[in-house]
Formats: C-alpha cells, sequence, structure tokens
C-alpha cells in the first residue's frame, strides 16, 4: 500500500450576511490553514483588496457547488456575524486533487 499525506484543513469563517432569496447567497471573510505544517496558511479573503484596500469578501450560492462540502456545511447553519472555526478532512475538502499551492488530499 502507498501512503499517501493526509492533511487537514483548518478555517477561520465569518459571516457577513446571506441574501435569501430562491438561493442562498452567502458573503464571508477566512483564513484557510494547513493543520499540519505548522498551519501554513494557504488562502485568505484578506489579502484580496478592493480599489479603496479593504479586504473583498468571498461570496458564493449554498448548494452551487462553487465551494468544497466542507465549507458549506460550516456555513449552512451559522448566523450572520458568526465566527466559527472548522476542521475539514480531505473527504470534505480537495481529497486527492491539486488546487496550487494546496497539495492533495488537503
Amino acid at each position: 500500500m502507498k501512503f499517501r499525506p493526509f492533511f487537514l484543513s483548518e478555517y477561520e469563517i465569518q459571516t457577513i450576511f446571506f441574501i435569501r432569496s430562491i438561493h442562498v447567497k452567502v458573503v464571508v471573510h477566512y483564513y484557510g490553514r494547513l493543520a499540519a505544517k505548522q498551519g501554513w496558511r494557504f488562502d485568505t479573503t484578506y489579502d484580496h483588496k478592493d480599489e479603496n484596500g479593504e479586504p473583498l469578501p468571498f461570496t458564493f450560492v449554498l448548494g452551487s457547488g462553487k465551494v468544497i462540502a466542507g465549507m458549506e456545511a460550516a456555513v449552512k447553519s451559522m448566523k450572520v456575524g458568526g465566527i466559527r472555526r472548522v476542521i475539514i478532512p480531505p473527504s470534505q475538502g480537495y481529497q486527492n486533487t491539486s488546487q496550487e499551492p494546496i497539495p492533495p488530499n488537503v
């Protein structure tokens, strides 16, 4: 059996607001870190700025398949303004695909 690295992703998510219509649009800020590798941060909305230098939140529609399953599950039960730290296993993350700079099995 070949050893495959197993990394957990840790996300700290803050909901900004939900827009409820036929589809639920979610606006969040987040930090994505690998639980292994001394908490290496692989992504955050705070690195993406608008023309005024303000961080740009990430927007997605629940159920659209635009985000990993673990992120969607974490956000579903959050309230507006809530902050949550979640640990997402590879099975609910990027699985065995590489999403540079994120390694496979994250």
